[in-house]
């Protein structure tokens, strides 16, 4: 197969707009790490030689007051994640291809299908 023109894994895709800033409160992100540990756990989150050139995959979210926080990029081969390794998406424009986010680190590549899947459905918390 030829891949000279098929779109690189683990990479993001949209537009984004990245401030560097603290990490989100401990507070916030004590169940989203707790959730993450048991998705790292079961392999459902990591990094593997095998998959996707070893790039990491699989991240986390949920719903805060400015908008959504969720794991950082490159993050999926970690243990264990700290305040550090999440950010806040405080804004995205589906139809823009475009996210808003501060933190840290930059959100992960998924970042936008984690918004869109929050902006369909109210019901939506993790």
């Amino acid at each position: 197969m030829n891949t000279a023109n098929t779109p690189e894994e683990g990479v993001t895709k949209f537009l984004l707009h990245w401030t560097p800033a603290a990490a989100p409160d401990q507070r916030e992100i004590t169940t989203l790490q707790d959730w993450r540990d048991v998705f790292f756990a079961r392999q459902l989150i990591g990094a593997d030689p095998q998959r996707y050139g070893g790039i990491g995959f699989g991240n986390v979210s949920c719903r805060s007051t400015q908008g959504f926080l969720v794991s950082a990029t490159q993050t999926g081969g970690l243990p264990t994640l700290s305040a550090h390794n999440f950010c806040t998406v405080t804004g995205w424009d589906i139809l823009r291809n475009e996210i808003l986010a501060r933190g840290p680190q930059p959100p992960s590549s998924e970042a936008l299908s984690h918004a869109a899947c929050y902006a369909a459905r109210s019901d939506i918390h993790w």
